[in-house]
């Protein structure tokens, strides 16, 4: 069947060519399916977490998450229990809807902070780990910008 100058193919194969436009360059080229799939492979989360490690040694310490894997766990093992912590979050402009953050703490921490890193907010996230063994789930909404507990 062709619509136009273009033929319907039915079945694909990897070592197929497809028409991209490339923005960076402004230009029409071509790659295979094969190609295509492993950039989604690499970059689609299938439900999993990127695991993230934090040991901090002192009260006041700022754990980073990591930025550009979808869903990170951290995992937080302080030495002690401690006053203070901060978490710094994924870079907004690069999270994607959905995207989750979840954050596991083996000691208490009383005070709880978050570096937002360009979102609009953090909505009814922890603002202690009151007990040993805490912890959350935050998810990120694209539209608002805003990071929301979700467990």
């Amino acid at each position: 069947m062709a619509v136009g100058a273009l033929s319907i193919v039915d079945t694909l194969s990897l070592g197929d060519l497809m028409v991209l436009f490339q923005q960076n360059g402004a230009t029409y080229s071509a790659s295979t399916i094969q190609t295509l799939l492993t950039l989604l492979k690499a970059n689609i989360s299938n439900g999993g977490f990127t695991t993230q490690y934090s040991s901090p040694t002192a009260t006041g310490f700022t754990v980073v998450l990591t930025t550009g894997s979808l869903d990170i766990h951290l995992i937080l093992t302080p030495l002690a229990g401690y006053a203070a912590g901060a978490f710094t979050l994924p870079l907004a402009s690069t999270c994607v809807d959905g995207q989750r953050v979840l954050i596991n703490s083996t000691q208490i921490v009383t005070t709880v902070t978050y570096n937002l890193n360009g979102a609009a907010s953090v909505v009814g996230g922890l603002t202690t780990f009151a007990a040993a063994n805490a912890f959350e789930t935050l998810t990120f909404d694209k539209p608002s910008s805003i990071w929301y507990r979700t467990a």
